[in-house]
């Protein structure tokens, strides 16, 4: 049975996401970091800035979703060709954010990498047929179904987008250029 969560600090509702929807929204992904964080491409101070020592820069935020969509495609194709395969998932966000020198990236390559992954994660989740949804792997966490991680992979995309738009507002002192489109 599909995981029913919402996500108490952004609202997204994992059982309001469609196969369909979260096609979509991996789509959007790129184009909606691009226009949140394009104003400030150029400049390194804002989008490297950290607003406190326990919190990531809006390009740490950036390239974390990026590597986790790319992380997370090689698992709903597993998922989806073997019977209950057993996934591991030993992935540590705060080491990969050091060890990929997330802060250190260039803006626009992250956004390409972001690109890449979020298209190659949506065009992954299209060639699935209805029944490939309910079939099922075994985390350390419990059984997810192939659904729960396709969601789980927007949950990452909608929830740190936030976190950008919020790092951003704190490392400017004001609300970002896309606030005046609300």
């Amino acid at each position: 049975m599909a995981v029913s969560w919402t996500c108490k600090e952004c609202g997204l509702e994992y059982e309001s996401i469609s196969p369909q929807d979260a096609i979509q929204a991996l789509r959007s992904f790129p184009r909606r970091y691009r226009e949140v964080i394009g104003p400030f491409i150029d400049d390194d101070e804002v989008l490297r800035r950290r607003p406190s020592p326990s919190t990531w820069s809006a390009l740490e935020y950036t390239a974390h979703v990026a590597d986790i969509l790319e992380a997370m495609t090689p698992q709903l194709i597993e998922v989806a060709q073997k019977d209950s395969p057993r996934i591991n998932d030993p992935l540590d966000q705060d080491e990969r954010a050091i060890d990929r020198s997330y802060n250190d990236m260039e803006p626009a390559e992250v956004l390409d990498w972001l690109q890449r992954s979020a298209t190659t994660a949506a065009d992954t989740a299209a060639g699935f047929t209805p029944d490939d949804w309910s079939r099922t792997a075994e985390y350390p966490y419990g059984e997810r179904e192939l659904i729960d991680i396709l969601r789980n992979m927007v949950h990452e995309g909608v929830h740190h987008l936030r976190d950008v738009e919020n790092v951003l507002r704190a490392v400017i002192g004001k609300p970002l250029p896309s606030d005046d489109d609300d």
